[in-house]
Formats: C-alpha cells, structure tokens, sequence
C-alpha cells in the first residue's frame, strides 16, 4: 500500500510539473496604436500554429494570416473573397547590432499578470522602447516574430533582447530618442484555453489565389 502510494504521489508530481511547463495555448486581444491609426488583433495560439486576425472598425475579422512557426510558412486569407496565398518574407535589413537593454527591477500588474519593464535602445536607428513583459510560458513569440520577419522598429527591438524565451509583451512603446511616441502595442485580454484545430487551417470552399 505504501509503494502505491509513492506511485501515485510520483505520477501526479511528474502530472503538475508537465503541466506547469506547457507552451501557452489561447488568445491574446490587443491593440496597434500608432499617429496615423488604431487596428485590434487577436493571436490564437496552439502548439507551433498562431493564427492572427486582424478586425476593421466594425469589430469584423477582415483578414487572417496562419503561421507555422516549427516549420516558418506563413498562409494569408481573405474572408471577403474566401482566397488564401502562401507568402514568404524577408529579414529586415536594419542594423540592430548596436541595442542597449536594460531590464529593470521595476514590476507591476497588467490585467492581473506580474509584469517586469524592459527598455531597449538604439542609438544609430534613433529608437527607444518600453516594454512590460510577463512570463508565462508564451514559447510561440519570439519563432513568431522570427517567421513574420516585421520592419516594424518595436519588433527589431525586442528580438535584441537576450533571455527572452517565455516571456509576452503585455504593453509596449516605441518613441524617438527625442522622445516622440511612434507606436503602442497594448494587450487587454489573455485567455488560456483549449483550441480547436480548426481554427488554424483554411476555411472549407476557399480557394488559392494564384498570381499570374
């Protein structure tokens, strides 16, 4: 009886630290803030696949991409004309070599998660950034960063930051080193939640769009 026990106890031990490790499975609601405009997207997260929806001012999903982190192709598709096209991007061509980052000891809570504040600098691109990261097994983030090859400067400049692996950028900002805002990313929901397959592959009766 005591063996079994032992076992037991063993499995479920083995069971809670499995499951305290798990890759981030759910959706995270955010906002792009910028001088010119506000656009609201939604990642959707399940093991290597993230599906992006991007909503026009209606609130209606106006465009989706499908992202394949494990194996780096990214699927475009447009709800409108029910077509979808593979795309391939390319790394910027920004130097970032010369980013300074400085993780601060300072912390506070965002939508009820710990967060710690981040800031990233660089000089020669004439760039500054904040950013308040939680850790939490967000393991989709920086591949997904890495596939989409962005130009945007607050993406360069996260991807600089050394030991980030797990860690999601709650808030974030990016100004000129004369201290003019350029940009807002800035989450206000994050839930945790199983997601159906089908959710990451292209809707039935689409069709590929192909260039001539």
């Amino acid at each position: 009886m005591y063996k079994f026990l032992i076992a037991v106890s063993s499995l479920f031990l083995l069971y809670a630290v499995n499951g305290f490790s798990q890759s981030f499975e759910g959706s995270i609601t955010f906002k792009r803030i910028t001088f010119k405009d506000t656009t609201d997207y939604i990642y959707s997260v399940k093991g290597d696949m993230v599906r992006i929806d991007e909503k026009n001012k209606k609130g209606r999903i106006q465009g989706t991409m499908l992202v394949d982190t494990k194996n780096k192709k990214i699927t475009t598709v447009s709800h409108d004309r029910k077509v979808f096209m593979s795309v391939e991007t390319k790394p910027a061509s920004l130097d970032m070599s010369k980013t300074e980052v400085e993780k601060t000891k300072e912390a506070k809570d965002i939508l009820g998660l710990k967060c710690e504040k981040w800031i990233v600098k660089n000089t020669e691109q004439n760039t500054i950034a904040e950013f308040w990261v939680h850790k939490g097994n967000y393991d989709f983030f920086l591949p997904l960063l890495g596939v989409l090859n962005r130009k945007d400067k607050i993406s360069l400049l996260y991807q600089q930051i050394p030991d980030a692996s797990g860690y999601f950028s709650l808030y974030g900002e990016e100004r000129s080193l004369d201290d003019s805002l350029k940009e807002q990313l800035q989450v206000i929901k994050v839930e945790k939640k199983k997601m159906p397959d089908a959710s990451f592959k292209i809707p039935a009766g689409y069709t590929k769009f192909e260039t001539k």
